[in-house]
């Protein structure tokens, strides 16, 4: 049998990358990546070969007997494209989706959707939110995201009391010193004008800090915020602000631990809109997503599902870290996460299944 793979932003080459890697492993399948974009770099890094996507490429795509895509929002969609062409040569196709949202934007381009026969979503969730907006039930198949696979070790108890121990230990914390609160830095002004956002990363960080000086700023009181950089700070200085003596900021190196082992060992995750505080959440974390005077759209999902808590205006988020230190709850995050665990498996036997007949495709207008 042989499988095109084909992705192009980032968060889809990631989803479909573990279950690529396992399908040439196996060396039963052979496998051809295609990739554009950021996907080119995330495949090269994976020790992959990507092909880039052409018209001739298209054209030669009946040698294949199964097509997987990611799900891209830009202007070339060739994922789009490869599915228009695998449904005229009849080759069952797959797409695996990465992320909660902006489903029909996914396979739309030029006003004409195209899908495939199948979808891979993360979760029910998801699966109740597509099928709200138009897409057909039994097109959809739940089996968890691959990039998020690992997320289920987490799950286990040892494993997270390990994870809280390496972060207080790389923190220089011992058992004590209270709770430890993770930033989760992202530089949106790099992408997004501060005043049409609706606020600046600076202005966030420094809100936090005031938050817990205000808190654990009172005798018998501590806590420590660790700040985790986002990769594109990565070897830039970072100002922090000034603390309350019951209140410690630690600045975590790159290499210090892993955005996951840092979610998982935080008694809370606070941040904007970033991928790690919707996989805190999946960790069975307590994360809150801190956007003051927001004029944007709210694009994290775990808001909208209540999965995290949204806090919009500043005079909340003292109260707000309180409550969740003191009163929050998981949500069930971490039954989510073990949910994620075997995605990859799911979606190779998904995509080496039969084709059903019944399953025919529904275009949305």
């Amino acid at each position: 049998m042989r499988v095109a793979v084909v992705a192009g932003d980032a968060g889809g080459a990631r989803a479909v990358l573990p279950v690529a890697q396992r399908l040439r492993t196996a060396r039963v399948v052979a496998v051809d990546c295609y990739a554009y974009g950021p996907a080119v770099a995330i495949f090269v890094e994976a020790g992959l070969r990507p092909i880039q996507p052409s018209a001739d490429v298209l054209e030669r795509l009946g040698r294949y007997d199964r097509l997987l895509v990611a799900t891209s929002i830009n202007a070339d969609r060739w994922e789009l494209r490869f599915t228009a062409r695998a449904r005229e040569l009849g080759i069952p196709s797959i797409a695996v989706l990465d992320f909660w949202g902006q489903y029909l934007p996914r396979f739309t381009q030029a006003h004409t959707v195209e899908l495939p026969d199948r979808i891979a979503v993360m979760d029910s969730s998801a699966r109740s939110e597509m099928i709200a907006d138009g897409f057909a039930a039994p097109m959809l198949a739940v089996t968890g995201q691959p990039a998020l696979d690992e997320l289920g070790e987490y799950a286990r108890p040892e494993v997270r009391i390990s994870c809280r121990q390496e972060l207080r230990r790389v923190a220089g914390l011992g058992e004590g010193g209270g709770p430890v609160i993770l930033f989760a830095s992202q530089p949106l002004s790099q992408l997004h004008d501060p005043a049409v956002l609706g606020f600046h990363e600076k202005e966030v960080l420094a809100d936090i800090v005031g938050a817990g000086n205000q808190l654990f700023g009172r005798p018998g009181q501590s806590a420590t915020l660790v700040i985790k950089p986002h990769p594109r700070e990565a070897g830039r200085p970072f100002a922090l602000p000034q603390t309350s003596p019951g209140f410690a900021i630690r600045l975590l190196n790159e290499a210090d631990v892993t955005p996951r082992l840092a979610a998982a060992g935080a008694d809370l995750v606070i941040g904007m809109n970033s991928m790690l505080l919707l996989e805190a959440c999946l960790l069975g974390t307590r994360v809150i997503s801190y956007q003051p005077g927001l004029r944007m759209p709210d694009v994290l999902p775990s808001n909208r599902m209540g999965w995290s808590r949204g806090v919009f205006r500043r005079e909340e988020l003292e109260s707000a870290i309180q409550d969740e230190l003191v009163h929050g709850t998981a949500s069930g995050g971490a039954t989510r996460g073990a949910e994620q665990a075997g995605a990859t498996a799911r979606v190779i036997a998904l995509l080496l299944a039969e084709r059903a007949p019944a399953l025919t495709l529904r275009r949305i207008a």
